[in-house]
C-alpha cells in the first residue's frame, strides 16, 4: 500500500512540473498584457501629439517632419516601456499622416515562447482652414516711413493674405478686413452715406438735415461749407469742450445761417472769416485726414493686395482708435455687416494689431498737446486695453505685434492686449516682421484628429 502512494506522489509531482509552466504563464500574460495596453496607449498619444504640433506649425514638408520626430521623441522618449522604431511622416495638401510601433519584450509570455510583441499605431491630423475673418490693423502713422518700415509692412501683409488664401480649399471661407491707422481712421463712404435708423444718403452730393419746423433755403454760407467733402476720418469723441468726431454727429448737422458746425476743425493755425465765407490757413476738416480707407471684411485677395500697396505712412499713433474700428469691422453690427454672426462659431473673428511706437498725442487728434502729455498718454493706453478687454469678452482672437527698436515701450501694453502672452509677438527687423505674419497666418488653421 505504502508503494502506491509514493507511485501516486510521484505521478502528481510530474503533472505538476508539467503544469506550472502553463499556470505562470497564463497568469504573468495578464502582466504583459496590461503592459502591453499601456505601451498602446503612450504610442497614441506620443503621435497625437506629435503631429497635432507639427501640423499647426507650417505646411514645409520637411519641417513638418523635423516637427513630428521632435514631438514624439519628448512624449515617448527611449527610457518609456517598448522601443520604438520605424516612425514615418506622410505629408499632403491637407492631412499630416503619423506611424510608428514599438516592440515590448515580454516577462511571462516568453515562457510559451513569446519573447516579443509589436504594437503599431497610426494617427492622421486634417489640417481643415474654417471660416476665417481676419481684420489687420496696420500702423500706417509717420515713424513708418523710415528705415523701409512701410515696404516691410507691405510685404508682410501681402505674405499673409497669401498664406491664408493658400491654405483655404474655398476662398470664400477667407475673409480679411484692413484698418490702416495713425492719428486718426479713415471710414470712407460709410460715415457719409449711412445712419443708424437706416437712412441713407448720397454722399456724393451736398445734403442737409433738417430740424423739424426748418425749411432749407439756399445759400452761400452752406455753399461755401458744402463745397468741402469730408474725406471720411474719424477720432474720438470728447466731452467737457474736448474735440467732436465726425461719425457721432448727424450728418452735415448744420442750420442755414451759421457757417460754423458743431465740430471742432483740425487746425494748426485759426480760422479767419473773411466776406461770410470760411479761409483756412493750411488746415481744414480734413487736414492730417489717413488717405487709405478701412476695407471691410472681403474675399477679394486681388483687391486687399491692392489696398495694402497703397498704404503710406503719416501722422500720429493712437492705437485706440486702430482697435476699436478692428473691432467695427469684424462685428456683423452697424456699421459693418459683413462679419458673421457672434453665434456663428463655423467662424473664427480674429485681429492682428501691430504698432512700430507708442501711443501718442499731437496738435491733431481728440486730445491734444498739453503741459500733462504723459497723463493723456496713460489715458489713451488705457482705452486701448479697455477695447481689447471688450473684444476678448466678445470672443475674438487677438494677436498683437510690435515692429523694430522704436517700439520698445508699448511691449507690455501690446502683450497685455493679446489673448495670451503666445499671441504676442515682437519683431525688432524687417525680416522678423515679415516672419512672425507668416507665422500667424499658418497658425490659424483648425485642426481635427482622424483614426
Amino acid at each position: 500500500m505504502s508503494g502506491f502512494w509514493e507511485s501516486d506522489r510521484g505521478g502528481l509531482a510530474i503533472a505538476f512540473a508539467v503544469v506550472l509552466p502553463v499556470l505562470v504563464a497564463s497568469v504573468g500574460a495578464s502582466v504583459d498584457f496590461a503592459q502591453i495596453y499601456l505601451v498602446r496607449e503612450r504610442l497614441s498619444g506620443a503621435l497625437d501629439a506629435a503631429a497635432l504640433a507639427a501640423a499647426a506649425s507650417t505646411s514645409d514638408p520637411d519641417a513638418i517632419e523635423a516637427r513630428v520626430s521632435e514631438f514624439f521623441d519628448a512624449n515617448y522618449p527611449e527610457d518609456r516601456i517598448g522601443l520604438t522604431y520605424d516612425l514615418e511622416v506622410s505629408v499632403t495638401d491637407n492631412e499630416v499622416h503619423v506611424s510608428a510601433a514599438a516592440d515590448y519584450s515580454t516577462v511571462f509570455l516568453r515562457i510559451v515562447g513569446v519573447d516579443t510583441v509589436t504594437v503599431r499605431r497610426e494617427t492622421t491630423v486634417q489640417r481643415e482652414t474654417m471660416g476665417l475673418e481676419v481684420v489687420l490693423v496696420l500702423d500706417n502713422t509717420g515713424s513708418m516711413r523710415t528705415g523701409g518700415k512701410i515696404a516691410a509692412l507691405r510685404a508682410a501683409s501681402r505674405n499673409f493674405v497669401d498664406v491664408l488664401f493658400d491654405s483655404a480649399e474655398d476662398p470664400e471661407h477667407v475673409k480679411i478686413g484692413l484698418v490702416p491707422y495713425a492719428d486718426t481712421v479713415n471710414i470712407g463712404s460709410y460715415g457719409l452715406g449711412f445712419t443708424p435708423d437706416g437712412e441713407v444718403y448720397d454722399g456724393g452730393q451736398p445734403f442737409v438735415v433738417l430740424p423739424e419746423g426748418w425749411q432749407w433755403d439756399p445759400g452761400s454760407a452752406q455753399y461755401t461749407i458744402s463745397r468741402q467733402k469730408w474725406m471720411g476720418c474719424v477720432i474720438a469723441y470728447n466731452e467737457d469742450g474736448w474735440q467732436r468726431d465726425f461719425f457721432d454727429n448727424d450728418p452735415y448737422p448744420y442750420d442755414t445761417i451759421d457757417h460754423e458746425g458743431p465740430w471742432e476743425p483740425y487746425l494748426y493755425e485759426e480760422l479767419r472769416r473773411r466776406d461770410g465765407q470760411i479761409e483756412v490757413d493750411d488746415s481744414h476738416p480734413n487736414a492730417h485726414c489717413t488717405p487709405l480707407q478701412v476695407l471691410p471684411l472681403t474675399s477679394d485677395q486681388d483687391k486687399l493686395t491692392r489696398i495694402i500697396n497703397s498704404m503710406a505712412p503719416g501722422g500720429g499713433t493712437v492705437g485706440n482708435y486702430g482697435m476699436v474700428w478692428g473691432y467695427r469691422l469684424i462685428s456683423p453690427e452697424f456699421p459693418f455687416t459683413e462679419g458673421a454672426d457672434w453665434d456663428d462659431h463655423t467662424w473664427k473673428k480674429i485681429v492682428v494689431m501691430m504698432t512700430d511706437g507708442e501711443n501718442s498725442v499731437g496738435f491733431y487728434n481728440a486730445y491734444w498737446l498739453s503741459n500733462h502729455n504723459s497723463i493723456r498718454v496713460q489715458q489713451l493706453d488705457e482705452r486701448f486695453l479697455e477695447v481689447c478687454e471688450n473684444m476678448k469678452e466678445a470672443g475674438i482672437q487677438i494677436y498683437t505685434i510690435t515692429f523694430s527698436a522704436d517700439a520698445e515701450g508699448a511691449r507690455d501694453l501690446y502683450r497685455d492686449c493679446a489673448s495670451s502672452p503666445d499671441f504676442y509677438y515682437h519683431a525688432p527687423s524687417q525680416r522678423d516682421l515679415i516672419d512672425v505674419f507668416e507665422e500667424i497666418a499658418r497658425s490659424l488653421s483648425n485642426l481635427h484628429i482622424s483614426r
